[in-house]
């Protein structure tokens, strides 16, 4: 019992040494001020608002009791997966069915869940230390605590945490799907800190705003997102490149049409009603035989309002909190979407992607436009037009999407979640591996390793 209780105040001692400021990188000065454009689910600042959301939210964990205090059933040395979304979950679900010993976390929409309850007990200790922080901080700086206040004193709280639980349970490897939110950086810290071996993989492309990569292994889709982790930072992460493991299932769906016919229209929480009622009205009238599905992004709150829109047009609906995207894609020939990982799915689907640039400000956040995986359309009439050139000649356009998709005709095409399970399996049971991984010489700042036999080339 007194060992317990030491090892609590050291793990307690070692929270007050973090930089809680670094967990919800989005929100850091120099990204702030594009996060502050997304329209839907960007947190109401203020500091004063921001401890009011961590007092109510608190309360809330009080009334699920016991529930919210339970600790995740799980056996010593399993093999954990930590998802925090849905999308999350969409990217290793497919991993972890391959994987044998393996258990689901999370902390909101699946998975087994981690009691928040002790997470808030913890956090609120450290309130007097925050607010110090945010009086001593430059004024670039109290500019992110206006908008995350809550989310730096949650960081302590769950660091603290799951930490205990990690020293507890002792699983072999701990697998995230995110690297740049507070959740998955606190519980990177806390398994780095029990020296749990952590993987990483992506559940949508990356752009070089992200975090150096601080995980052990990282199993990226291709050569583009280890380029740009390459220029986000120096990093001792191990890269293997395997493709994307959700897409496997959908090998015999890949779209073999030669017209267009079924096209869906993306957005996200960047745009508004108002945005896509041009295009709409123009689409309509110009094209009135083409059948459109409108499929918000599922982490926009307005799907009333989306699914309203698209009635009024004459319009299907997607909605993408019980359909996934690759399943809306199987359906359709052709989509419009602004900045959207979307654009990417679709060309693995050969579906042609449209990138429609909503904002007028031409960001390709991805890199999707200068690689050549798609063209860009800033005015309604040139989406139409394009839109009426596919209608009896679509083209393949799969193979676009190979910087993207490092097993896209391989030997390997459909086959990346075995590829990882039996990476994970390998770093679970620290056994080497070889084979078939070669190193690429080419980049400098990452160890990155791509099949010898997926015919890639650099």
């Amino acid at each position: 019992m007194l060992n317990k209780f030491f090892s609590f105040w050291q793990i307690f001692w070692d929270a007050t040494k973090l930089d809680v400021t670094n967990f919800s990188y989005m929100f850091l000065p120099p990204y702030l001020k594009v996060t502050k454009t997304i329209k839907v689910g960007c947190p109401r600042p203020g500091v004063i608002v921001r401890i009011g959301s961590f007092l109510w939210r608190m309360v809330q964990t009080f009334t699920s009791l016991p529930k919210s205090a339970q600790m995740p059933l799980i056996n010593e040395g399993d093999k954990l997966f930590f998802v925090v979304h849905r999308n999350e979950y969409s990217a290793l679900q497919p991993v972890l069915e391959y994987c044998s010993n393996s258990r689901l976390l999370g902390v909101y929409e699946v998975g087994e869940k981690f009691p928040l309850f002790w997470t808030y007990i913890y956090a609120l200790c450290f309130l007097p230390l925050v607010i110090f922080n945010y009086l001593r901080e430059s004024s670039e700086m109290r500019e992110t605590y206006r908008y995350v206040l809550d989310d730096y004193l949650l960081a302590y709280g769950f660091y603290i945490y799951t930490r205990q639980f990690l020293a507890d349970k002792q699983p072999e490897v701990l697998v995230m799907a995110n690297d740049h939110l507070m959740w998955t950086r606190a519980l990177l810290n806390a398994a780095r800190d029990e020296q749990i071996p952590t993987v990483y993989m992506q559940h949508a492309s990356v752009t070089t705003k992200f975090p150096p990569l601080a995980f052990d292994y990282a199993l990226l889709d291709g050569m583009d997102a280890a380029e740009k982790y390459a220029i986000c930072g120096v990093s001792s992460t191990k890269v293997y490149l395997i493709g994307i493991p959700k897409f496997d299932k959908y090998q015999k769906s890949i779209n073999a049409s030669n017209k267009v016919s079924c096209v869906g229209v993306c957005v996200n929480p960047l745009n508004t009603l108002e945005d896509l009622s041009s295009l709409a009205e123009m689409l309509n009238q110009q094209i009135p035989q083409l059948q459109i599905v409108l499929r918000p992004h599922p982490a926009d709150s307005r799907f009333a309002s989306w699914n309203t829109f698209a009635e009024r047009h004459g319009w299907q609906f997607s909605d993408g909190r019980t359909e996934s995207a690759l399943e809306f894609l199987s359906s359709t020939d052709a989509i419009i979407a602004g900045d959207s990982n979307i654009l990417l799915e679709a060309a693995l689907m050969n579906v042609v992607p449209l990138y429609y640039d909503f904002s007028g400000q031409n960001m390709d956040w991805y890199g999707f436009q200068k690689h050549g995986l798609v063209n860009c359309y800033q005015r309604p009439n040139d989406v139409v037009q394009e839109l009426k050139d596919l209608l009896d000649k679509k083209p393949n356009i799969r193979h676009r999407a190979k910087r993207f998709c490092a097993t896209i005709d391989t030997l390997y095409d459909g086959r990346s979640q075995y590829l990882a399970s039996q990476l994970i399996d390998n770093i679970a049971s620290h056994t080497s591996i070889t084979g078939e991984w070669q190193k690429v010489e080419k980049l400098n700042k990452l160890d990155v390793y791509h099949l010898i036999h997926s015919t890639y080339t650099i």
